[in-house]
């Protein structure tokens, strides 16, 4: 490895990184929504007087076999769907549980717009494990911001190990020259500790230099 970093090179790869770290936030976005939208579907079904398709009658009676699920403006319950939820699995514009969704969220696992949880995903997250888009608060921040366009949003990350466009810890890696840390990898600065911590588990950061 030479001593000459290609910041071109190096915001591709962090791009990369980046469109992989979208791919499983949209993933885990479909895992916890999905139940929910077959179990929807198959109620607007059953109003209707529709026949159900197999697959839905073997999730409708699998999920309400299986969870006590509760539709309320204000809903608590193992599983509580409103505009307010509570419980061990909680959907709303306010939610908190153990596995918490919705617009704010509050849980162990939060997934939401807004989220706060040990392991917190949304746009704003703030968590011991924080996967943001816009702002990440964290021990271990990403915030991946807006990629494919011009003019890049977001992407602001806080944590002892913080990776963002604009990346602010202990342990830093950023793109952006108002990215800072102990340790920075970034095309601006470049300490060996942040260099031997990234590239031990994002290898693909090797190859960055010339």
């Amino acid at each position: 490895m030479s001593n000459t970093l290609n910041p071109e090179i190096f915001q591709k790869t962090f791009n990369k990184y980046v469109l992989k770290w979208h791919i499983l936030e949209a993933i885990l976005f479909i895992l916890a929504f999905f139940p929910f939208l077959v179990d929807g579907i198959a109620r607007i079904l059953d109003h209707y007087k529709i026949d159900f398709p197999p697959f839905f009658n073997v999730w409708h009676s699998w999920v309400y076999g299986l969870f006590d699920i509760t539709f309320a403006a204000i809903a608590t319950g193992i599983v509580s769907i409103g505009a307010v939820s509570f419980g061990v699995v909680s959907i709303g514009t306010v939610s908190c549980g153990i596995v918490s969704i919705g617009t704010v969220s509050f849980g162990i696992v939060s997934i939401g717009v807004v989220s706060c949880g040990i392991i917190s995903i949304g746009v704003v997250s703030i968590g011991v494990f924080a996967f943001g888009n816009a702002s990440a608060i964290g021990v271990i921040a990403i915030s991946t911001g807006s990629t494919g366009v011009k003019r890049r949003v977001g992407g602001n990350a806080y944590g002892i190990v913080s990776i963002g466009r604009r990346a602010n810890g202990l342990y830093s890696l950023s793109y952006d020259k108002k990215g800072n840390g102990v340790y920075l990898f970034s095309p601006e600065r470049q300490d060996i500790e942040a260099i031997t911590f990234f590239t031990r588990y994002l290898p693909k950061f090797k190859r960055v230099y010339e």
